[in-house]
């Protein structure tokens, strides 16, 4: 069975948490990202979303200019290790109902495992995967 380290994207855009939710959404329209890791000293302290955007911004009526994506993002962040299994990353997916996991090793960044990434590699979890994601 692979590990996470064998099918995650390495190269993470980040974002810092006391940057605005617009410069997050240019960042995320400009790179055709869903997600940026949101970070604070170089640590992993949240991510935003195009959900979180929609959500907590959008439908609460907030300024994008004047949020920053620390009052917003998902936090405390779920990561998991480079060592872990697919299996092990998609099971953490489904129990906390999430898409992207940012990968950690020793507290540091080093890369970020998506649904669309397990379901490649472990056809068998697609079904339970998809479920899960419909109900979001």
């Amino acid at each position: 069975m692979a590990s996470v380290e064998d099918v995650m994207t390495p190269a993470v855009k980040t974002v810092e948490r006391y940057a605005s939710v617009l410069e997050a959404t240019k960042i995320m329209e400009d790179m055709l990202l869903g997600a940026l890791v949101v970070v604070e000293r170089s640590r992993a302290v949240g991510i935003i979303t195009e959900r979180d955007v929609i959500h907590r911004v959008v439908n609460a009526g907030l300024d994008p200019k004047r949020t920053s994506v620390g009052e917003v993002m998902s936090s405390p962040v779920v990561t998991i290790t480079p060592e872990a299994s697919i299996e092990k990353a998609g099971q953490v997916m489904v129990e906390k109902r999430i898409k992207k996991l940012p990968v950690l090793k020793n507290g540091r960044l080093v890369g970020i495992i998506t649904a669309t990434d397990i379901v490649r590699e472990v056809p068998h979890l697609r079904e339970e995967i998809l479920t899960t994601f419909k109900k979001l």
